[in-house]
């Protein structure tokens, strides 16, 4: 019969589940557990996707989560069914345009910058900011396609405007390398 090596059961099982680190990623400054679940940068993908491909998945959960909002607050907050704003249409068109623009934004500072994450960051953070500003204009508008406007489809445009960025954003930075 033969006898069961211990110390070389122990050996693969450190090999096969490594003790759960705590690895501060300062490009990032993320705070990343790893070896338990989760799978590291370098298995998740080795070279990054290309842009196009976190361009087109963020444009598309960007504008499902952008209807999503929609379909929810539209009846609660008793905003008109004609305001354009708020219609499918123009939700999933800006979804793909922003989307797209920001994936552009991101390609050119990333060829010219030193630190294209931190500098990404503070353009995403000032065109988010500046993109309330048409959305506070719409309320009270009486003609045209933004007829209808109140403060809650305000509102509800500026909380897209905040899905879209944190999509967006969060998945240029963890996705592209």
């Amino acid at each position: 019969m033969a006898r069961w090596n211990w110390r070389a059961y122990e050996r693969s099982q450190k090999a096969l589940f490594p003790r759960p680190q705590m690895v501060h990623d300062h490009a990032d400054n993320i705070i990343i557990l790893r070896g338990i679940i989760a799978m590291t940068d370098s298995q998740l993908s080795p070279a990054g996707w290309p842009l196009w491909k976190i361009g087109l998945a963020a444009a598309v959960l960007s504008a499902i989560a952008n209807l999503a909002l929609m379909l929810v607050t539209k009846p609660l907050l008793g905003i008109s069914k004609t305001f354009g704003p708020l219609t499918p249409g123009p939700i999933i068109a800006w979804s793909f345009i922003g989307t797209f623009g920001a994936v552009g934004v991101y390609a050119l500072i990333k060829k010219w910058s030193a630190s294209p994450g931190r500098v990404f960051n503070i353009v995403a953070v000032i065109v988010l900011l500046l993109s309330f500003v048409p959305d506070v204009a719409v309320v009270n508008v009486a003609e045209g396609p933004m007829a209808g406007g109140t403060l809650g489809g305000a509102v509800v445009l500026m909380g897209m405007h905040v899905i879209a960025f944190v999509i967006v954003v969060s998945m240029l930075r963890r996705l592209a390398r």
